[in-house]
């Protein structure tokens, strides 16, 4: 809704309903999810947009797991506010979030980056920021699911540097390191067949230090985009490689946008990787090859086809745990041209 000419306000509201049941056992978590969020931005001359908000959504878990059972209700109220200035060569985006949550103590984070174009084509960016991140229903009442988990907070910097050598060619580097205190993850010391049960726990402290590379080409309805990262996500108080997090991942996206039909393909590697900090399992790295095509009909249908794991890849993201192989999933959307 355009309330005025330089005040622009969005409300959106969302239903959201997931099942999930265990084959080997009766254990299930069943989540309910009713999602406010009302956005307003307001343009304050030439060279500042501010945004500001709310976003509140409820949430019912019911669960069986281990046993034990629970039907939970949790509120979350964010309150979000944030500007963007931009003036010559200079841009500066600060913006603040306070979270209150009905399960844990309320939250304050924020976030400031600064970016220099150092030519027309080219520029820097600086950034640092705060999160938090309270434990979801599946990570308090699902399968491994803990009551007693606390949320993760993290701080977050990154330098970057962007270059533009034409319209058609854009290509990326960051450095970046991300400290997350309270981390949840899974831990299970005796591996997923010992006699006794894992569950998510709170790391005290882990740190991710990497570098990311992306290229991008545009040419008409022809897009390619590549990345490369580089990491080593370590779990601090261990002084070991976090579980289930490789060092090394590559992706490699072409795409056709044309009038009425669209298509793509998705290749991405991601490395070996431990399972546990508790075992010496170490998962396979693993290549995934995806393909897609959506097609309009009469500007009000899109039929779509997606094919995932066209290579039938065996692979795990956690030991024990199985994985879907080829899959082909059909979709059909009907839109109502304004």
């Amino acid at each position: 809704v355009n309330a005025t000419d330089t005040w622009v306000s969005k409300i959106k509201l969302s239903y959201f309903e997931d099942e999930i049941e265990q084959q080997q056992s009766p254990d299930f978590l069943k989540t309910r999810r009713y999602e406010l969020d009302w956005q307003n931005d307001v343009a304050i001359g030439s060279a500042n947009l501010f945004t500001a908000g709310l976003q509140t959504f409820r949430e019912n878990a019911r669960s069986l797991s281990f046993g034990t059972d629970f039907d939970e209700d949790s509120d979350t109220v964010g309150l979000y506010a944030q500007n963007q200035f931009e003036a010559g060569s200079n841009s500066l985006t600060a913006g603040l979030r306070y979270t209150d949550h009905s399960a844990f103590d309320g939250k304050l984070t924020g976030e400031l980056s600064y970016g220099y174009q150092v030519t027309p084509g080219n520029s820097l960016i600086a950034s640092y920021a705060t999160g938090f991140r309270a434990p979801g229903s599946t990570d308090r009442f699902g399968f491994g699911g803990n009551p007693e988990l606390t949320p993760e907070t993290s701080r977050s910097v990154e330098l970057s540097a962007r270059f533009n050598a034409s319209s058609n060619h854009r290509t990326r580097i960051s450095l970046y390191q991300n400290e997350i205190n309270d981390l949840i993850s899974y831990v299970d010391p005796d591996g997923f067949n010992g006699p006794l049960p894992g569950r998510n726990e709170n790391i005290d402290e882990t740190r991710t230090r990497g570098i990311e590379l992306a290229y991008a080409f545009h040419n008409g309805p022809y897009v390619i985009d590549a990345g490369i990262t580089l990491q080593d996500p370590k779990d601090l108080t261990t002084d070991k490689q976090l579980a289930r997090r490789a060092k090394e991942k590559y992706s490699l996206t072409g795409r056709y946008l044309g009038d009425g039909f669209t298509s793509s393909a998705e290749l991405t590697q991601t490395g070996e990787r431990p399972d546990s900090a508790y075992s010496d399992i170490r998962l396979d790295a693993y290549t995934l090859l995806n393909l897609s095509a959506t097609k309009s009909i009469a500007k009000l249908f899109h039929l779509g086809l997606r094919l995932e794991n066209l290579t039938d890849e065996d692979y795990q993201l956690a030991d024990g745990f199985n994985t879907a192989g080829r899959s082909i999933f059909v979709d059909l959307r009907y839109t109502k041209n304004k």
